[in-house]
């Protein structure tokens, strides 16, 4: 009542009350918390100052960062403070409601940074995003897959998906594909409806995970390298095949295969069996796991057991990795790479 008093939410025009919005019934989660409320009006100078100083505290108790969920949910028929039109309004809210957080973080940190769901033309200046609540099945990884090079191919240049998808519990091998695959991208999490630790799987999921995300935390060296390449030249960190290899037009079919940076080409598993069909490009390429030396310019039907996954570095690429840690904050000035 008091935000719609200032003028500071989305108002019915029919009614010039604020729009109600029930979020359980958009998120569709019976987890879900959440309940009805109105929409804070990010085109209004003073709700934008609001919202933006009412992360202090939380900043000031440790937080790092904002996850920014949902944003998508501008009804067409509502008035804004600087629009009457909600229409128009729609795409461009989820970038303002990001914005203002992003530089939240970043006068409380001295960087800007959000964990974003919606976005539109302009969002890549305020990375980074995942893809939502993707069901826990196979084909969701794939479309997860194909969101991420999208994303990529319309400049921005993180990107993260939830492993083992949201909705409902994934099988373990499910669970291992999707981990595999997020190891090669900007950043991850475990997270959906049902448990996600690795320990819930079993023993032997639990040390696969392990090992992966050991290889993971090695990887970040290499990971500050793309990251700074993309901030730089807005070449993302997963780039579609088109992208990557736009004078090797044979390549462009395999859209969920990716480079990861420069150097590596991921290709991953998105069927029960461990079996892949991938396209190497020209050049000769080195198997990151097993050691193996492969000529490229061809295609291939490779099967790999469920601790392998079909990752590639290019010739003569130099890959920086560092040492195996349990925690960012273990590498130190002089750590060894």
């Amino acid at each position: 009542a008091e935000f719609e008093a200032k003028g500071w939410l989305l108002r019915d025009p029919a009614t010039g009350r604020a729009v109600v919005h029930d979020w359980g019934e958009v998120s569709k989660d019976p987890l879900s918390p959440l309940q009805p409320s109105g929409l804070i009006d990010f085109t209004h100078p003073e709700a934008y100052a609001y919202w933006q100083d009412g992360h202090a505290t939380l900043f000031e108790l440790g937080v790092d960062v904002i996850k920014t969920d949902f944003g998508e949910q501008v009804p067409p028929s509502c008035v804004a403070h600087a629009t009457a039109d909600g229409a128009k309004l729609h795409n461009v809210y989820p970038l303002l409601y990001h914005r203002c957080v992003f530089e939240a973080t970043e006068r409380a940190r001295g960087r800007g940074f959000v964990f974003a769901r919606a976005g539109w033309t302009g969002s890549q200046r305020f990375p980074a995003h995942w893809g939502g609540d993707p069901q826990a099945d196979w084909e969701a990884l794939a479309a997860s897959i194909r969101g991420a090079l999208s994303w990529g191919l319309s400049g921005g240049v993180c990107y993260a998906t939830d492993v083992g998808g949201f909705l409902g519990p994934p099988d373990p091998e499910l669970y291992v594909r999707w981990a595999q695959a997020a190891v090669f991208a900007s950043h991850l999490r475990f997270h959906g409806t049902s448990p996600r630790e690795p320990w819930v799987f079993g023993v032997r999921i639990e040390a696969i995970i392990r090992d992966w995300l050991e290889l993971r935390y090695r990887l970040i060296p290499y990971l500050e390298e793309c990251l700074e390449e993309a901030a730089r030249t807005g070449m993302p960190v997963m780039r579609a095949m088109p992208l990557a290899f736009p004078d090797q037009p044979e390549l462009w079919t395999f859209e969920t295969q990716y480079m990861f940076g420069p150097a590596l080409l991921v290709a991953p598993i998105l069927r029960p069996g461990g079996s892949n069909r991938l396209r190497l490009p020209r050049g000769r390429w080195h198997d990151l796991i097993a050691g193996d030396t492969l000529q490229g310019g061809r295609s291939l039907e490779l099967t790999y057991a469920l601790d392998r996954f079909p990752v590639f570095a290019r010739d003569g690429a130099e890959i920086a990795l560092g040492p195996s840690i349990q925690h960012t904050s273990e590498f130190g000035a002089d750590s060894s790479r």
